[in-house]
């Protein structure tokens, strides 16, 4: 996972980046369940993602 989360970055920014380069290194896609429970860990790392919502 990268550590390119910036505070007050958008968590969409960093899924689309997650996903793209899933399928351009790994040739896969991640579902938006996977993306959901990752950004769900992160939260318990970083308290500031906790304000982003999960939909």
């Amino acid at each position: 996972m990268r550590n390119s989360l910036v505070r007050g970055g958008s968590s969409i920014n960093w899924a689309l980046n997650l996903k793209s380069t899933a399928y351009t290194d790994e040739n896969r896609s991640i579902s938006k369940n996977e993306l959901k429970n990752m950004l769900q860990g992160l939260k318990s790392q970083y308290n500031w993602l906790k304000d982003e919502p999960i939909s």
